[in-house]
């Protein structure tokens, strides 16, 4: 193998790390939502998936009828400005702003993200499409324990 060859091989491989080391972390945590707790156990609770990269969180959960549905929201600041899913800034506002979400339809959600524990979020939706405040029982996230 000569001295170009090497180079080049070097040089495609810094490019396949570069563009690896650049795609989005994906996190899952499996969730227990709408939880009711006895003697510290879970005893009922809906079952549902939560996945987010630094911009875009996916949550597959079952519907009325028992059947798997896919819910993706990208993250997005009251000034349009993006915003990246970080769990430093959970609960904390950015800009003086709250986070908001806008779905596949276009309706857009003005809420807050609160952790409530180490492993605890709640999600308290405030507007939906810029209307009144919006009263709503904040959606607790539990991850189940494996």
């Amino acid at each position: 193998m000569n001295v170009k060859s090497i180079i080049i091989v070097v040089i495609g491989l810094l490019v396949s790390v570069t563009a690896y080391s650049q795609q989005p972390k994906e996190t899952t945590i499996d969730l227990l939502t709408h939880t009711v707790w006895e003697h510290g156990k879970p005893i009922y609770g809906d079952y549902c998936q939560i996945s987010y990269t630094d911009s875009i969180v996916t949550l597959l959960y079952k519907n009325a009828d028992d059947e798997m549905k896919t819910l993706t929201w990208r993250y997005y600041l009251t000034n349009k400005e993006e915003y990246t899913f970080d769990k430093s800034k959970i609960g904390k506002r950015v800009n003086g702003d709250y986070y908001m979400t806008i779905d596949k339809s276009g309706t857009f959600t003005s809420f807050k993200i609160l952790e409530l524990g180490k492993d605890k979020l709640a999600v308290v939706a405030i507007r939906v499409n810029g209307g009144e405040r919006t009263p709503c029982i904040p959606w607790d996230y539990t991850p189940l324990k494996r």
